[in-house]
Formats: C-alpha cells, sequence, structure tokens
C-alpha cells in the first residue's frame, strides 16, 4: 500500500497438494515421514516431494505406494538439479525406491541455461532402486545434460530401473553442445553402479568411470521386450522383473505378474521357485522325478507347481510366463532337488544336459544357476536319462544309446530283447510304453 497510515495486506496461502498457488511456499504439514520414508501415492504428492528436495531436503528416503500417472502435470520439476558452470546445487543424494511402481507420461520442459534435466535432475551418492519410467516426453532448450532417469549421476546406485514407451527427447544436449538425450542418464560418471536396467530409448547413456552390469538398451532391448527374452536375462535365476507374455509389451516389477523361464532347443528345461507357486501354462508340462537304476523316472504334475518343488519342464523351445497362483496342494516326494543361490559343482551333482543326442541329468561341472534343479546321484552313474511315468513312454532314447548302457529289456513274456518294441517294454524292471 502508499498509504503510510494502514497496515500492508498479506493473502493467506491457498495451498494445493501442499503447494501455495500465490507465493509456491510449501506447506510443511502436507507429508509426513512414515517409518523414516516419505510415502508417495499420487501425482500432486512426487510433484510436492520434488520440491520439498529442491528447497534443501537432499538426504531423505522416499518410496511409491502406487502408480503414478503424470499427463495431469504440463511440467514436472526434476527431483534436484546442478547449474552449470555456476549457480546453486540441489543434488538428491538420498534414496529412492520406486518398490516395482511405474511412473507414466512423465514430461519436462526446461528452458534454464546450464541444467540438468531428467526425473532426476542431478543424483549424488544416491540410490534408486525398482521403478518404471512409461512414455516421457522432454523438451529440453540451453540445458546442460538429459536422461529420462537423470540428467545425471555421480558415485550412485541405480538398480531395476527400466525406461520404455514412446519416449520423445526434443532439442536435447550435451556439454558439448552436441543433440544428445539418454534413456536412463545423460551422464554417467565417478563411480556410479548400473544393475539389471534397461531401456528401449536407442542410448542408455555415456559409461565412463562407471559400471554397468547385466543392463541394455537401443536394439537390444526391443527385440527381446515382447518375447520373455530380456526378461530372462534381467533375472538370472532373482525373477525380480516380471511379464505376462502376450500381454505385457515389456517386462516390469509387478508381482503379481508371469515368472518367465526359457525352454530350450532340447524341449526341456529345469526350474525351482522357493517362494512362489505358479500355474504350468499352455505348451509346457511339468514333472517331478525319482531315480530308477540310472533312470529319472518322470511323473506329470497337474496345473500347478508348488512353491519349494524342483521340477523338469517339457515344451517347445521359447519362453513362457508361470502366473504365480495361491492353488495347489503340498509338495510331492522327488529326488529333484532346486537351489535358490548359484551352487558350485563338486562332482556330486547332475544337471539337466544333452550328450551324444539324448537329453538327461549328467554330471554338473562349474555353477548352478539359480532357479534351476539338479539331482545327487550314486557313484559311478554317468548319467540319468529319462523315463516317463504314467503310460507316456521312454524319451529320447535311441535303441543304440539303450544297449550302449547296458540296459535289460524284456517283453511281457520274459523274453530278452535287444532293443526295445513299440508298446509295453520291461526296462530295467519297470514296465514302460514306448
Amino acid at each position: 500500500t502508499n498509504n503510510p497510515e494502514a497496515a500492508s495486506q498479506v493473502p493467506p496461502h491457498n495451498f494445493v497438494d501442499g503447494i501455495c498457488s500465490v507465493c509456491g511456499q510449501l506447506d510443511s504439514d502436507f507429508m509426513q515421514m512414515v517409518d523414516g520414508w516419505y510415502e508417495v501415492s499420487t501425482p500432486g504428492q512426487l510433484v510436492y516431494i520434488s520440491n520439498f528436495v529442491n528447497n534443501g531436503n537432499f538426504d531423505i528416503n522416499i518410496r511409491l505406494t502406487a502408480d503414478i500417472d503424470l499427463s495431469g502435470i504440463s511440467y514436472f520439476p526434476p527431483i534436484g538439479k546442478q547449474y552449470w558452470p555456476q549457480g546453486p546445487a540441489y543434488y538428491f543424494n538420498g534414496t529412492f525406491d520406486g518398490q516395482g511402481h511405474i511412473i507414466y507420461n512423465l514430461s519436462i520442459n526446461k528452458d534454464d541455461a546450464g541444467a540438468e534435466t531428467g526425473f532426476f535432475g542431478r543424483l549424488n551418492w544416491a540410490t534408486v532402486r525398482n521403478l518404471g519410467i512409461v512414455n516421457a516426453t522432454f523438451k529440453n532448450n540451453g540445458a546442460l545434460r538429459a536422461g529420462i532417469l537423470a540428467g545425471a549421476s555421480i558415485a550412485s546406485s541405480i538398480t531395476n530401473c527400466f525406461t520404455t514407451g514412446t519416449i520423445s527427447m526434443d532439442d536435447c544436449i550435451c556439454s558439448f553442445n552436441a543433440p544428445r538425450g539418454d534413456g536412463l542418464c545423460g551422464l554417467i560418471a565417478t563411480g556410479t553402479a548400473i544393475t539389471n536396467c534397461y531401456t528401449t530409448y536407442e542410448t542408455i547413456g555415456p559409461s565412463e568411470a562407471s559400471t554397468l552390469t547385466n543392463c541394455y538398451w537401443g536394439e537390444d532391448a526391443v527385440a527381446g521386450a515382447p518375447t520373455g527374452e530380456l526378461c530372462s536375462k534381467l533375472n538370472a535365476g532373482k525373477d525380480i522383473f516380471r511379464q505376462n507374455i502376450g500381454e505385457d509389451a515389456y517386462p516390469v516389477l509387478d508381482t503379481t505378474h508371469g515368472i518367465v523361464r526359457e525352454i530350450s532347443e532340447v524341449g526341456y528345461a529345469t526350474m525351482y521357485l522357493p517362494e512362489t507357486s505358479v500355474t504350468v501354462p499352455a505348451g509346457v508340462e511339468a514333472y517331478t522325478g525319482t531315480i530308477s537304476g540310472d533312470l529319472l523316472v518322470l511323473h506329470p504334475l497337474q496345473n500347478v507347481v508348488i512353491l519349494g518343488q524342483a521340477v523338469v519342464l517339457k515344451g517347445t523351445a521359447g519362453y513362457y510366463s508361470f502366473i504365480p497362483t495361491d492353488a495347489g496342494m503340498g509338495l510331492i516326494q522327488s529326488d529333484l532337488i532346486g537351489t535358490d543361490e548359484p551352487l558350485q559343482a563338486d562332482g556330486r551333482q547332475y544337471v539337466l544336459a544333452e550328450k551324444d543326442g539324448t537329453v538327461g541329468f549328467y554330471m554338473a561341472e562349474g555353477t548352478i544357476p539359480a532357479g534351476k534343479a539338479y539331482l545327487t546321484g550314486s557313484n559311478g552313474v554317468k548319467g540319468y536319462v529319462f523315463s516317463f511315468d504314467g503310460g507316456t513312454g521312454i524319451n529320447e532314447i535311441k535303441n543304440e544309446e539303450l544297449r550302449m548302457k547296458n540296459v535289460e529289456i524284456y517283453n511281457l513274456a520274459g523274453q530278452q530283447l535287444n532293443k526295445v518294441q513299440k508298446g509295453i517294454n520291461i526296462v530295467n524292471g519297470k514296465k514302460v510304453i514306448f
């Protein structure tokens, strides 16, 4: 007021999702920590927490409790930022756990000279994990670096993260003023470790002085995403990424989706899931197994593999989704053993393999991967070939191979045979159909 006798009139704050629409001040009571975490489930909360970080609260823990669609937010302020070569620095150096959730339709339009741009502007000694970003639009006029997940990452850890969908990065430049925008980070440097991550964008980001472990981008990710191949590569037996093949266009971190397993060209695989029961997909048969001499007698399961049950899978070569279920009975006695951690073979384990055209379990060498099944057999046994229980017959065994293994074969009349015949045979004292 120009009236020296009148008091100034300050309008009250109008807080919308914790931010004053009049002056931009934050409502300190809008979000409170839960067990040391700021929990975010709405677009408004996500915008608030970004502003909260950029107001000096750099070292906080944030976790998503739901997927978030930012399509109604025309401008999202990056979490943490730096202005180069001079200016204020707002690094995010806390922990951000997506808990398997996805941020959809991220839109950032930056005109700030020298500002880094991404969902995170700059990560510095931070931890980011279990987060997906799907569909992102970036316009980065005059900014320093651009990456969908982060403009820059310094000495940080990024694990189990992905960016995919429709990605537009217009007019994005790096510090050398060349057109550039990256699918994960615009700069990955000085001790950053990126593990089990992918982007379907053409680049993941420059990685000098950093470590990339089991990461995929560009055509390597695009080609394998819908088939289940990318999901299988990312997991290495840990089943962190999931996918309902035929429904999901890319791997996700949602534990209600399918566990992906590959059946090789020989038509078999093994599987061990210690924590999840699953349904058997169409086109796949699952078996438990018991040792009889040098045969592994396979017993068919019905539609469910119970958690903790090591099995042999049979089917056409390819990738399959095993959907989690609460159905099923208890474990079935079996000689198959599962491992939930990589196991170093010591001469007592037999693993699925093909030798001389015959599929069976043979002496293991090296490391047995996590999520696989194996046998511990008798000394002197070179391997265990398959015999099928329930009238499905001997599989993948040629007469010449049976003779080489000194298998005793009789017909129902008790006459010894030098090879199996069509129909019922007595093989090592057991009735089988060939």
